[in-house]
């Protein structure tokens, strides 16, 4: 990808240059459309590696999303249709086909990863993809797990915090760090840890129906938290 940049009079030279680039491009002559931008803009051009790190991220994923998208659509029917198959070869202890084997690897780690970013996790969806994984011989992508989960955990604990009479949001938000806590690999709670710790002493002085009071107490257990004076 490359762009460029000068000051423009008027909008003819765009315009024309717009047409000059249509046809290599539409041929896919990269080099004469790099020729032509190179000859409009001089030394005012710039690419990808032009941007600074995190720019350059998001760029490159914006530019990869239909592709990524083809690609794990593609992958999801090849395992829908041969996951059957993949857990038989597991039994018997034959490794699978290649093939199946990064299929595999790549749907259930995609649907993991998305159930732990749902706010409202679907804790049996998660243990069945943790349990097929294990079963299917599947090495599970953990930093990149451990990071959405930790991610959506803040994001709900954060919004929990800032309205705590929200009673259906603590359970939420226990479920979570119980899911967490279950995962094979670490997911960082000390953000939310902070978060409860700072509000506890407030809240607990509170009045609040029993229910509450148990899960907020049963949160701070989740958390490993000592929870001094329990009501």
């Amino acid at each position: 990808m490359t762009a460029g940049v000068k000051p423009q009079a008027d909008g003819t030279s765009a315009r024309d240059l717009g047409r000059a680039l249509e046809e290599p491009f539409e041929k896919g002559d990269t080099q004469r459309v790099l020729r032509l931008i190179d000859r409009e803009f001089g030394p005012e051009t710039f690419d990808l590696k032009s941007l600074f790190g995190d720019e350059q991220r998001r760029a490159v994923a914006s530019l990869l999303r239909s592709t990524l998208q083809e690609a794990e659509d593609a992958l999801g029917r090849l395992y829908e249709h041969h996951g059957a198959t993949m857990r038989f070869l597991a039994d018997l202890g034959v490794p699978p086909p290649r093939a199946l084997s990064v299929a595999a690897e790549v749907v259930i780690n995609l649907h993991l990863r998305r159930a732990l970013a749902a706010e409202n996790v679907d804790d049996n969806e998660v243990g069945n993809l943790i349990r097929d994984a294990a079963m299917e011989g599947i090495s599970l992508d953990g930093p990149t797990l451990a990071f959405t989960a930790r991610r959506s955990l803040e994001e709900l604990a954060q919004r929990f915090f800032d309205a705590p009479e929200d009673l259906e949001a603590l359970a939420r938000l226990r479920k979570k760090v119980r899911i967490a806590n279950s995962m094979p690999f670490e997911v960082e709670l000390w953000k939310v840890q902070n978060l409860y710790f700072h509000s506890m002493k407030r809240l607990l002085a509170g009045a609040h129906s029993r229910t509450w009071l148990d899960e907020f107490l049963g949160l701070g257990d989740d958390l490993s938290l000592r929870i001094p004076d329990r009501p």
